[in-house]
């Protein structure tokens, strides 16, 4: 019966600007992993891919089923995502990867290019996605590795590829704020050899709103985080600043 309904699960908010365009965030219910679509009037980015799998629940199913349900409910959106952000490669981020290729292909693909950790067949399968027929360079898709060396202090890293979507009104800011560490910053072998830590994060501003997601990153990482955007940080208004951890205890709900 769960398998059933579970499509059908999820916290979202929904933002709207003085242009009168909206913005949906859904955190899709895969269980043990993570799911979250960004809903724009005319696009939707995908970030990870869940998700638990075992005798009692099958994610893969229940994202698959949620994005079916929502490209029906989009048809002008082509049953396409406009881009695809992996944060780390670990399998309770990734394990939906290849169905979403399949269904959904994205225009724009985004991981921290790392090709480690219990998702990293996942990872690579994506990473063969962009490169598409080696015989073809016509068919490689636009990609871009979030690395920490690769971005700016203070201000993040924006490109057309993190950022595609273009809305009329108001276009929404998407920006890399962190990634892939490229040399141990003095948090010790275990700490840097720990995927999550290299997770990309996250900010996207619309209209007055900022979200702010950080994939799995834990308490040292965190810490470089904060202290390398204090300026950033503080901009973010408490009163228009999402609180991703809330969200996820179903204070806030459909």
């Amino acid at each position: 019966m769960r398998n059933s309904l579970i499509a059908l699960l999820c916290f979202f908010v929904s933002v709207q600007s003085n242009a009168g365009e909206k913005m949906r965030v859904h955190f899709i219910d895969v269980g043990q992993g993570d799911a979250t679509l960004l809903e724009f009037t005319n696009a939707a980015i995908l970030i990870d891919t869940g998700s638990e799998s075992n005798a009692a629940y099958d994610a893969e199913e229940a994202l698959v089923g949620y994005l079916e349900e929502f490209f029906l409910q989009r048809p002008d959106l082509g049953n396409t995502l406009l881009s695809l952000v992996i944060t780390h490669p670990h399998i309770d981020h990734v394990r939906g990867i290849r169905a979403v290729l399949d269904r959904h292909p994205p225009s724009n693909v985004v991981t921290n290019s790392q090709d480690a950790g219990s998702g990293k067949s996942q990872q690579r399968q994506l990473h063969r996605y962009v490169e598409g027929n080696p015989n073809d360079p016509t068919d490689n898709k636009p990609y871009c590795a979030v690395t920490l060396n690769s971005i700016p202090k203070q201000t993040g890293l924006h490109n057309e590829v993190i950022d595609p979507v273009i809305c009329p009104g108001v276009d929404p800011k998407i920006t890399s704020l962190w990634g892939m560490v490229s040399s141990d910053p003095g948090w010790g072998r275990k700490e840097f050899e720990n995927v999550n830590n290299h997770s990309i994060a996250l900010r996207i501003d619309f209209g007055q709103a900022s979200l702010l997601l950080t994939g799995d990153m834990e308490e040292v990482a965190i810490s470089d985080f904060l202290e390398r955007y204090k300026a950033l940080i503080c901009s973010m208004s408490m009163s228009t600043t999402w609180d991703i951890t809330a969200l996820r205890m179903g204070q806030l709900q459909r």
